[in-house]
């Protein structure tokens, strides 16, 4: 018999962090600026340039030509703007995961099973991730997925097997097989777990970059940088399950949808497949004009959103035709659930799996993301040689049409289709 669960809630960010409805600044961090040079790259005056005007560097970006820095002076942007070089300067991004909350559950609440997967996994059994489907392909460290994130607890025994490496874009938190906040672990166990629980592709091998400390908030520039360096590393697949939702008519904040934007599209060029989540603020994406989401509405990157156990969307993901890639379960609170009152959740709905020293129910389009990218790691293991553009033929492919393309895009993922 089941003893009571024992819970211990912790809280993600559910607004956007910012002076205004939508932005993308930390109020408390108002003095940080991102500087976008021309031609993408640093010329070789810039340390001059920049002090010579008041800021100081924080860090550079030189493969994309970014700079972020810190400045007293309200009016610096202007005067670093009269560079001929400069393209753009504003305030600096930041973004969140894409998980709303979660709730620790103690081990000897959950049934004495030799895994927990048959009974508690009913999201990655959606997605094809099967024994039926592992028969054929379970997905190997040849395909490397870079988890952008929280960090990686590689000490957890269901994910320890499949941990390749770690590095930190935090020098105050420099070990990025350590993970502070939980976000990053669970995201690794939904694509490679392979333990008491089950990821999609339980065999594939995962490096964690890690970008976020003690908080659920970090920098566009830092965020960058992990993309940057993942694909400098030769990852095949980058899971991003944060974002941000950027006022492009505020001139401040134009130079973070470009530094994001350069990131991008440096890593797709590299080959590197970026997929992300869709974000749980329940906007549809087309009829937000001005405001942007990243990194989900740019170019090449797959974006996901979030449905139920029925198949429905759940009640906090964004979605839109014009951005919305793929659908997979993000789980949901419960038929009676009331909003912000805990003890109305049923965590059956939720979505099940590891977190530092144990395991978890949460839900979030930030679990959804890693669903899709381990189909695609499965199907690269399985056809290592094919290239991106027929990889991703093969995922368009591995779809099951649940409904309306604003919500769901091409269709809800299932590996199992995959190899038909």
């Amino acid at each position: 018999m089941k003893k009571k669960v024992f819970l211990a809630v912790l809280f993600f960010c559910l607004t956007v962090v910012s002076g205004t409805v939508y932005g993308g600044t930390n109020p408390e961090e108002a003095n940080t600026y991102v500087v976008i040079f021309k031609d993408e790259q640093l010329p070789a005056d810039y340390k001059s340039e920049i002090t010579g005007r008041g800021g100081r560097i924080v860090s550079a970006n030189e493969a994309i030509g970014t700079v972020l820095i810190e400045a007293q002076d309200a009016g610096f942007i202007e005067k670093i703007k009269r560079n001929a070089k400069v393209e753009d300067s504003g305030l600096a991004g930041y973004v969140k995961p894409d998980m709303l909350n979660w709730i620790e559950v103690n081990k000897e609440s959950l049934s004495a099973a030799e895994s927990y997967y048959d009974e508690y996994q009913w999201d990655i059994k959606r997605v094809g991730g099967n024994p039926e489907t592992w028969a054929i392909e379970d997905g190997d460290h040849s395909v490397v997925i870079g988890v952008i994130d929280t960090g990686v607890d590689k000490t957890h025994p269901d994910i320890m097997d499949n941990y390749l490496y770690g590095k930190s874009l935090l020098a105050e938190f420099p070990d990025a097989g350590e993970d502070l906040i939980g976000h990053g672990t669970f995201v690794a166990g939904e694509i490679a777990g392979n333990g008491m629980i089950k990821g999609v592709a339980p065999g594939l091998g995962i490096a964690s970059y890690r970008v976020f400390g003690l908080e659920a908030l970090t920098s566009i520039s830092v965020v960058s940088q992990a993309i940057v360096t993942a694909a400098n590393d030769g990852v095949d697949i980058l899971n991003l399950s944060l974002g941000s939702l950027v006022d492009l008519a505020d001139p401040s904040m134009r130079a973070q949808y470009k530094e994001f934007l350069r990131a991008v599209l440096y890593a797709e060029r590299k080959g590197v497949i970026i997929v992300t989540s869709s974000g749980n603020e329940a906007l549809n994406l087309d009829k937000t004009g001005r405001i942007r989401s990243l990194p989900g509405e740019f170019p090449g990157v797959i974006t996901v959103s979030a449905t139920t156990n029925t198949d429905k969307l759940a009640f906090y993901s964004n979605y839109g035709a014009s951005i919305i890639d793929y659908c997979a379960p993000g789980g949901d609170m419960g038929p009676n659930y009331i909003p912000d009152d805990l003890s109305t959740v049923d965590w059956s709905y939720a979505c099940f799996g590891i977190v530092p020293g144990g395991y978890a129910y949460t839900v979030g389009t930030s679990v959804a993301a890693p669903k899709v990218t381990g189909v695609l790691g499965l199907i690269k293991s399985h056809f290592p040689k094919m290239i991106n553009a027929r990889l991703l033929i093969k995922l368009r492919n591995a779809t099951e049409n649940i409904g309306k393309r604003v919500y769901f895009g091409n269709g809800l993922i299932n590996a199992q289709l995959a190899f038909d």
